[in-house]
């Protein structure tokens, strides 16, 4: 079974805007059948919704909802965090590049969730990718929304490839 996805790498926590930057880019909720869940930025889902119309881009085919888990709850989402490449963290919020200074001290360090991971259905065309990184970077310039609002620098972009392989045998 293979499973894509659109990994945004950024230089901050993305749990502090993967939903935003998600509803920017593709004017959907970030769950299937629901209004976005932050109505700070209802103006952001409605305006991604026209661009996308605008440019020809039908989300609604790109993009697959998967089970996600936070804190014991479970719903489908269609964006989650993930782990950045070549980044650490202290487990108190500091983030680290993975240097061999750092790599030495890497026992008491973790995983830095600095990626926004966007959930595809199939290989997106070239057009897609084009307007999905158009978005992501739009979404960094724009003005703060609230005071705990994050807009972070974006480091790159990955078509992730996630296969599943199941074997059996006789016994």
């Amino acid at each position: 079974m293979q499973q894509l996805s659109l990994l945004i790498d950024t230089d901050s926590y993305a749990g502090n805007f993967e939903r935003p930057m998600f509803y920017y880019i593709t004017g959907m909720s970030d769950r299937p059948y629901e209004e976005p869940t932050w109505f700070e930025y209802a103006d952001l889902h409605e305006e991604a919704q026209a661009a996308a119309v605008a440019a020809g881009i039908d989300f609604e085919d790109l993009l697959e909802a998967r089970p996600h888990e936070h804190d014991g709850m479970y719903w489908d989402a269609f964006v989650e965090i993930a782990p950045t490449p070549g980044y650490l963290n202290n487990g108190s919020g500091l983030c680290y590049k993975d240097t061999p200074v750092n790599s030495k001290k890497r026992k008491s360090l973790f995983p830095a969730y600095q990626s926004v991971k966007i959930f595809l259905s199939r290989e997106p065309t070239k057009k897609e990718l084009k307007y999905m990184k158009e978005r992501a970077l739009g979404f960094c310039g724009l003005p703060k929304k609230c005071t705990w609002d994050q807009r972070p620098l974006i480091l790159g972009f990955r078509v992730e490839t996630e296969l599943t392989t199941i074997t059996s045998r006789s016994v």
